[in-house]
């Protein structure tokens, strides 16, 4: 049930220790972040991938749209 909890805790502690996230990490938590109906969520991430300079692909925004789509976020989508 929780288990985005333990994927969200192990990204941060992959920072923790200097491995930095990259675009497959990011999205495979984003991807199931949405699937559990935490669109907000995968949608910050979203916003973090783009803050750090990551390249972002057109699977990222795909999954992006999705969570918007979701969250009734229509808004993010755009940005």
């Amino acid at each position: 049930g929780r288990r985005w909890e333990q994927s969200v805790e192990l990204l941060r502690e992959m920072q923790a220790v200097g491995v930095p996230p990259n675009i497959i990490t990011i999205t495979a938590l984003m991807s199931g972040l949405e699937k559990v109906q935490q669109a907000s969520r995968a949608l910050d991430w979203m916003s973090a991938c783009k803050n750090s300079g990551l390249q972002l692909d057109i699977v990222l925004y795909n999954v992006s749209i999705s969570a918007c789509e979701k969250a009734q976020e229509w808004e993010r989508a755009i940005d």
